[in-house]
């Protein structure tokens, strides 16, 4: 036979082959992949155009002024609240005031660059910088302020300016935390679309009660993470350290996984010196207020993908990718040890490690990684096992699968409400009229004449209406009459409810959840309790009664420096914007 020359090419048999063949051109294959959306027809972008010049056209000078600029946002099919990022995306005239040609021009690169929401906000909190693709944490601080400044469940914080920078802080804190899964602390445009933080947005010029978004913006929320930091922070510097730490919810994580958070694997606090990777204090390593706002979050809820990843860094000791059994050996020893001093009958190691071996059905047998406490349904049980004895004990008492309440919300919304309860049942009994800030007197002079300010207070249960324990409060917000603060109470706080306190002469005590407080003379008391709330017995304070000077006198006007040079911070994410 004939010997096949395997240089010929095979006969074309289909119409296709012949034509890519004989054509001198690639064929066209339409764009499928759009990064920053699918451009709208032309027509919709000159029709939005048109409607700007017109509305230009009818203000003085052809400039809008920030009191009109909600015109503005409406013209451009924005969500309300990008109202103050966009009217800060051009430069403005001296008169603080948006030129029109210049926004004009800002407003049709965008649209030609962006085509979604997503890429339309990134472009906007970036302030059209093309090479900065995405948000930083101080980008948020204006939109964040402009809530405050005019939601309609942000009220009775509105007069309170000192108070801000704290709600700001744990907002910009918590949308990190859930939105940023890469931990880079930028939020890519791919990042956002993944998320519902668009969508929060949106809802908060339709829903009056701030407490009802749950996610992000919840000053009740707010008001649990500060009493817990409040807590901690015994010196109310902002920062905590490891004996600060070791003392949240009754010592209940142990000092090594304590000692893992402070290494600086998970926490983001600001680096001084390349040898140096957290700020250092007299007791170590110091965790910012907002690494804080993390460790509660994840703590909470061990459920979440970020929580599970903090926890896996904290357990991954040496860095490997993989939970070895020596690892898990490493924290389980001092859950034992812990339990044997409590008279509570320990497990052996081995046979805990086989049925968290059970529970978790690693890929590879005898390591744990990251995928495989992310495909498990019951990581909280896992995590609470090696480094949190109370929640362990939890654990041990329950059924893991019970059916709860409210299975609509999440680990971190059941216990912010079952929190926020608590601290409001404490609220409840001051008869006398007193206003207390996490147990803090309220007033004192400085240099021998009382510097008071004007602090709205936010009402409390209405009677009748039930708390954020899974049932709607009401969206109106009753305004009570204002309390009567000393500047020095507000610079050591940020959240302004009135304490369940009775007050003797110089000295004062926070109750309890279920404490009876009986009158004593002079400076002393005594408070029988039932259950006690964690950390409780940190409450008792002492203060200076009015027109009391001297030593008060000085401690005022220091704390109130204090809180000045807090608020001028440069690492303070959003101090450039405030000020």
């Amino acid at each position: 036979s004939k010997p096949v020359n395997r240089l010929i090419p095979p006969n074309i048999h289909t119409t296709l082959q012949r034509h890519l063949k004989n054509s001198t051109k690639a064929p066209y294959i339409p764009q499928f992949h759009f990064p920053n959306g699918k451009p709208p027809p032309t027509i919709t972008t000159e029709t939005t155009m048109q409607r700007l010049e017109q509305v230009f056209d009818k203000l003085p000078n052809y400039e809008c002024t920030r009191d009109n600029f909600q015109v503005i946002v409406q013209m451009c099919q924005v969500p309300q609240y990008w109202r103050l990022p966009l009217f800060m995306c051009t430069q403005l005239t001296p008169n603080g005031a948006v030129d029109g040609d210049k926004f004009l021009h800002f407003w049709r690169q965008m649209t030609s660059f962006c085509h979604d929401a997503a890429s339309r906000f990134v472009f906007i909190m970036s302030r059209g910088d093309r090479t900065r693709p995405y948000i930083l944490p101080e980008d948020f601080a204006p939109l964040i302020q402009d809530v405050v400044d005019t939601h309609p469940g942000l009220a009775f914080l509105k007069e309170a300016a000192e108070f801000h920078s704290r709600y700001v802080h744990t907002v910009i804190a918590r949308i990190f935390y859930n939105v940023n899964r890469s931990w880079t602390g930028k939020i890519t445009t791919t990042e956002l679309r993944k998320s519902n933080l668009l969508d929060v947005i949106q809802l908060l010029e339709e829903e009056e009660d701030i407490n009802q978004i749950m996610a992000y913006f919840s000053y009740e929320h707010f008001y649990v993470i500060y009493c817990k930091f409040w807590e901690l922070d015994r010196d109310h510097d902002l920062y905590i350290d490891q004996q600060d730490l070791a003392r949240h919810n009754d010592h209940a994580l142990s000092s090594r996984m304590i000692e893992r958070i402070f290494s600086g694997c998970v926490t983001r606090s600001p680096r001084r010196g390349n040898n140096n990777p957290m700020i250092q204090g007299p007791n170590g390593p110091k965790m910012s207020y907002t690494d804080f706002v993390w460790f509660l979050l994840a703590e909470e809820d061990k459920s979440h993908p970020t929580a599970i990843e903090y926890w896996f860094r904290c357990m991954d000791v040496d860095g490997d990718g993989v939970l070895s059994m020596y690892e898990l050996e490493y924290f389980y020893e001092e859950q034992q040890h812990r339990m044997e001093s409590l008279g509570i009958e320990t497990l052996p190691f081995e046979d805990c490690l086989c049925q968290m071996l059970d529970m978790i059905k690693p890929a590879t047998p005898g390591c744990v990684t990251l995928a495989d406490l992310k495909r498990c349904k019951m990581t909280p049980i896992f995590f609470d096992t090696f480094f949190n004895l109370e929640k362990y004990m939890e654990h041990e008492q329950r059924d893991p699968f019970a059916q709860r309440e409210n299975d609509d919300l999440t680990d971190w919304d059941r216990y912010a409400a079952q929190e926020y309860e608590l601290l409001v049942a404490e609220e409840g009994g001051d008869t006398q009229g007193h206003c207390y800030i996490f147990g803090q007197p309220v007033l004192s002079t400085i240099a021998g004449g009382t510097a008071r300010m004007r602090l709205p207070v936010p009402s409390l249960l209405q009677p009748g209406v039930t708390g954020t324990g899974g049932t709607r409060r009401s969206t109106t917000t009753s305004t009570v009459s204002s309390t009567t603060v000393h500047c020095t109470s507000v610079s050591a706080t940020t959240v302004h409810h009135s304490r369940s306190t009775a007050q003797r002469g110089g000295s004062c005590k926070a109750t309890s959840t279920a404490s009876s407080s009986t009158s004593g003379s002079g400076g002393g008391g005594s408070s029988s309790s039932g259950t006690s709330h964690a950390n409780n017995s940190d409450r008792k304070v002492h203060g200076a009664p009015e027109g009391s000077t001297g030593a008060a006198s000085q401690t005022s006007m220091h704390t109130s420096r204090k809180m000045m040079a807090l608020d001028s911070d440069p690492n303070t994410f959003y101090s450039a914007f405030l000020v």
